[in-house]
């Protein structure tokens, strides 16, 4: 599969509230673009430290976003603005894209997400 653009995109190209795609996949022979969320995660040791780590993961909380759901604003950030993003690159938006969010961790995690 050829890959036809591979780059990162900064935290002032999305703005403060979106912060940065890590990892910016578009691949135009199949229609898809990938968003690769890279965290690099503490080998937790008790399970306080794994639950916290969990936590900003995947659990909103009053003064704090989790990071899956900063990565599925940025998703739909791209869906709304594909056309943008891809012209940006001088593709056309001819048929149907995939957007594929992915979260890549450094370590395994014992979890049931």
């Amino acid at each position: 599969m050829d890959i036809f653009f591979f780059f990162f995109i900064g935290a002032s190209s999305l703005g403060k509230e979106l912060g940065d795609i890590d990892v910016f996949l578009l691949l135009p022979k199949i229609k898809t673009i990938v968003l690769i969320e890279c965290k690099n995660i503490l080998i937790a040791r008790t399970p306080f430290e794994m639950r916290s780590e969990l936590d900003e993961l995947f659990v909103d909380k009053e003064n704090s976003v989790a990071t899956i759901t900063k990565h599925k604003r940025r998703e739909k950030w791209i869906r709304d603005n594909l056309e943008l993003v891809l012209s940006v690159h001088d593709i056309s938006r001819k048929g149907m894209w995939k957007i594929e969010p992915l979260l890549v961790v450094s370590d395994e995690l014992i979890t049931p997400y």
